[in-house]
């Protein structure tokens, strides 16, 4: 079975579903998960599945999406008494409009998944539409949940969890797919190239600096995701010859991953959903999938 595996990386996403957008008629994925900006994707790839059309992609990153207040609003005056800067209420009223999460829940021909990380444990927590007691409101928050990265925006409350974005722990979340031997082979979109950019110009405000920060973090946490699933397949590789009758590696299998990303990066910040910018990755990522696609005609 094949899986997809969106990372997060803010207004860069736009890429990630260029990708999607190419890859739609030509590969068919069994799971789903994302983290992020990758939840959200993750989220439209599934309304796209259930309309079998690939429109919505194209039409949240380049026409719905002009500018920073079509995804999150300033919150001004609650930032004086010390509360996140940023909410993403814009962001919830347009998905709820294009999404309908009710539709996704009773999808079962594809497991969805997104993921965040919860205040209280520090653990990550998984949100499926194959989930026994999932509401559609659930699935929503947790897609919100996921991309709110702190300090920036706060954290979304789902039962007795405090949630915020999956990247803080799993900015690639493939961890679940290696305990899964029913997946044997997985495409990773990464928004960002596999290696940290260096900067043309030192951030020059405290926010800014900050967003630097969470990139870097973010770029050292996608590629530490993304080695150690490398490393374990060439750990079970040679285990498996050497011991194979172990009963705890009869249940591993290598996961066949191959991972699709840009050269550099496709915005200048992770916060600036400029209409213009984000027109230019998604058509980097469709190219960047045609690519892909040419170099691997049987994925």
């Amino acid at each position: 079975m094949r899986s997809l595996v969106l990372s997060g990386g803010g207004a860069r996403g736009c890429f990630e579903a260029g990708v999607l957008y190419e890859l739609f008629d030509k590969i068919k994925f069994d799971n789903i998960s994302g983290t992020s900006v990758g939840a959200l994707n993750t989220m439209i790839l599934a309304q796209c599945y259930i309309d079998n059309d690939k429109s919505l992609l194209k039409e949240v990153w380049t026409e719905m999406i002009k500018k920073n207040k079509d995804v999150f609003k300033k919150n001004y005056f609650k930032t004086v008494i010390g509360n996140p800067p940023y909410k993403f209420s814009p962001l919830r009223k347009k998905i709820q409009n294009k999404i309908n999460f009710q539709k996704i829940i009773d999808f079962k021909e594809r497991k969805v998944m997104v993921t965040a990380v919860d205040l209280k444990s520090g653990k990550t927590i998984i949100f499926s539409n194959q989930d026994k007691n999932i509401t559609a409101e659930n699935l929503l928050d947790a897609t919100i949940a996921s991309s709110s990265a702190p300090p920036a925006f706060q954290p979304i409350k789902i039962n007795e969890y405090q949630l915020v974005d999956g990247g803080v722990r799993d900015n690639v979340p493939v961890h679940h797919l290696i305990d899964n031997p029913e997946y044997d082979s997985a495409i990773v979109i990464l928004c960002n190239p596999e290696d940290i950019q260096i900067e043309k110009e030192i951030p020059n405000s405290l926010l800014k600096v900050g967003f630097r920060v969470i990139d870097i973090m973010m770029n050292e946490i996608t590629r530490n995701d993304v080695n150690n699933i490398l490393r374990l397949n060439s750990i079970l590789a040679d285990l498996k010859g050497k011991f194979s009758k172990n009963e705890w590696l009869k249940n591993k299998d290598i996961l066949k991953v191959k991972i699709i990303c840009p050269e550099e990066p496709v915005s200048d910040d992770s916060l600036n959903f400029i209409q213009e910018k984000l027109i230019k990755g998604f058509e980097t990522g469709i190219e960047k999938a045609k690519e892909f696609l040419n170099n691997n005609p049987i994925v």
